[in-house]
């Protein structure tokens, strides 16, 4: 049975200050992407998971440096492997996802989305790690603009949404994806300073 992974166990990267082997690691994970294995990530094409990674990391709010990289809670986070460097997870933290605030009439400073673990390393504690993260930078967001902060999200996998309810998301209404061509559940939580 494959181990259970812990905090230490993972180096946590932001995608745009990765090595170029890591980076490369990622996109070559995000080509075997199989919509009915993945929850409809797809490979290719202008709205495929890579192109979106690239689109919220590099086009809308390009890094000015590595600080810049540290200090918003915008961008993609990627979990390697510390022991034998392998990519196990990733999870980004948007303007918008999908269009889904700006078409739904949804205030608020942010939204997580693409939050993915290879079939490989599901089950394993990745997911949890990567969403801690994504936690951690939100209420940091917070914290350093000493105003509260609402993040939203959206899922249909009832594993995920228990994983969102256990860092304080509640459901609040169904949403229409457009790029998905269906409804999801929207999620929400306010971060207030600390």
């Amino acid at each position: 049975m494959a181990r259970r992974y812990t905090r230490d166990d993972l180096e946590i990267c932001s995608f745009a200050g990765l090595a170029p082997d890591k980076a490369r690691a990622v996109e070559a994970y995000c080509h075997t992407l199989d919509p009915d294995r993945d929850g409809g990530e797809t490979p290719y094409g202008h709205r495929s998971t890579l192109a979106w990674i690239h689109f919220h990391n590099f086009e809308i709010e390009p890094p000015k440096s590595a600080d810049d990289v540290a200090s918003t809670p915008f961008g993609t986070v990627c979990a390697f492997d510390r022991l034998d460097g392998a990519f196990v997870g990733m999870g980004s933290i948007v303007t918008d996802d999908r269009n889904v605030l700006r078409s739904n009439g949804i205030r608020g400073d942010g939204m997580w989305g693409g939050v993915i673990t290879p079939a490989e390393f599901r089950g394993r504690g990745v997911a949890s790690i990567v969403c801690a993260e994504l936690n951690r930078r939100c209420q940091a967001f917070a914290n350093r603009s000493a105003m509260p902060a609402t993040f939203h999200l959206f899922t249909d996998n009832a594993v995920a949404a228990a994983m969102y309810a256990k860092l304080g998301y509640a459901f609040q209404r169904q949403v229409f994806v457009g790029d998905f061509n269906c409804a999801e559940d929207l999620y929400s939580r306010t971060y207030r300073p600390e």
